[in-house]
C-alpha cells in the first residue's frame, strides 16, 4: 500500500506559486523514487495567503488551516532571499516561523515546515537551464546576446534579466507582436519542464532538497542510506 504524503505550498506570489508547484512535486517525487524505501505518493496543494498578516502569521495560519482542512503532512514556505545569501531572510522570516511552529499543538498544526529560499529571487531558478528558457521564448540567440550567461545566483535582478532577454529575443518582430509574450507566460511551463539536475547547479536548490530529505526523515520515511 502506498504512503500518501500531502504537502502544502505557501508561496510569496501567484507567479512564484505557478513555477514552484511543479518543481516541488518533482523534487519530492525524485527523492521518494530514488532514495526512499517503499512506495510513496506525493500530492502538493497550493495554499492561499491571508491578507493583512505578517510572513510568520501567514505561515502559522496556513499550517493550521491546511492541517485541519486537508491533513497536510508538511508545509513548504517560500521567501526570496533578495540578496546574494539567505542569512537575513532566515533571521527575519524563516527562523521565527520555525520557532512559532514548534510552540503549536500537534493536534492543531502541521509541525514539519520546509523552507524554500531562492537566491536572489525565484526567477534565478528559472535561469538554471538557459537552453530551456530560449526554447520557451523561441530564440536561437546566444546566452551572451540575451544577457543570461552569468551564474543565476549572482544576478541581482533575475526577473529583470529574463524580461530583458524576452525583449532582445523578440526585437526583430513587428511591434504588434513583440509584446505577445511576457515573463508571466513562462513560470508554469519552465516549472513543469526544468530538470532537477539543472536546478541542482544552484546552491539554494540543493539546500531545499536537503530540507525535503530532513522533513521526510522526521515524518518516518526510511531511506536506502542513513541520513
Amino acid at each position: 500500500m502506498a504512503w500518501e504524503i500531502i504537502v502544502g505550498l505557501l508561496a510569496e506570489g501567484t507567479t512564484d506559486q505557478r513555477f514552484l508547484k511543479p518543481v516541488v512535486e518533482k523534487t519530492f517525487n525524485q527523492i521518494a523514487l530514488t532514495e526512499c524505501i517503499g512506495e510513496i505518493e506525493i500530492r502538493v496543494l497550493t495554499l492561499n495567503k491571508t491578507a493583512g498578516l505578517s510572513f510568520v502569521q501567514q505561515a502559522i495560519q496556513a499550517a493550521k488551516d491546511a492541517y485541519k482542512q486537508y491533513g497536510i503532512n508538511m508545509l513548504c514556505i517560500h521567501a526570496d532571499a533578495d540578496n546574494s545569501n539567505s542569512e537575513a531572510i532566515y533571521q527575519s522570516k524563516i527562523n521565527p516561523t520555525l520557532a512559532q511552529v514548534a510552540e503549536q499543538s500537534e493536534s492543531e498544526c502541521c509541525k514539519i515546515v520546509i523552507p524554500i529560499v531562492p537566491i536572489q529571487e525565484t526567477e534565478a531558478w528559472m535561469l538554471a537551464d538557459t537552453h530551456l528558457l530560449k526554447e520557451e521564448i523561441n530564440t536561437t540567440k546566444s546566452d551572451n546576446e540575451l544577457g543570461i550567461h552569468r551564474p543565476p545566483e549572482m544576478i541581482a535582478n533575475p526577473k529583470g534579466v529574463i524580461e530583458d532577454a524576452i525583449r532582445k529575443a523578440r526585437q526583430h518582430l513587428p511591434k504588434r507582436r513583440r509584446y505577445e509574450l511576457s515573463i508571466n507566460d513562462l513560470y508554469l511551463p519552465i516549472g513543469e519542464k526544468v530538470a532537477i539536475h539543472q536546478l541542482e547547479k544552484l546552491n539554494s536548490f540543493q539546500h531545499f532538497q536537503n530540507n525535503v530529505r530532513s522533513a521526510l526523515v522526521k515524518l518516518g520515511v526510511r531511506f536506502h542510506t542513513h541520513l
